[in-house]
């Protein structure tokens, strides 16, 4: 099973973190990637709150930086394709 996922800094002040703030399995690689391209087009960050421009960058077909443009700020969250692992035997 493949897994996309969107990662990003959520909180404010002191209590920012990096987290998953989306995760959907998708069972074949290229609906997968196409389900990526489209989040990172797509996907409405916690931060900035209101979004200015969006660029996004692309490794592969894959994995997404994308930056967003604020009124005060810029900010960035990663969008990936992921394959499940297997549990180790024993």
């Amino acid at each position: 099973m493949w897994s996309v996922i969107v990662e990003e800094l959520v909180g404010f002040g002191d209590g920012r973190r990096w987290q998953l703030s989306r995760l959907e399995a998708v069972p074949e690689r290229e609906a997968a990637c196409r389900r990526a391209r489209e989040l990172a087009h797509r996907h409405v960050p916690e931060h900035p709150m209101s979004v200015r421009k969006r660029t996004v960058h692309r490794r592969d077909d894959d994995e997404f930086l994308v930056v967003v443009r604020g009124r005060t700020q810029d900010h960035h969250f990663r969008v990936g394709v992921w394959l499940e692992d297997e549990p180790l035997p024993g």
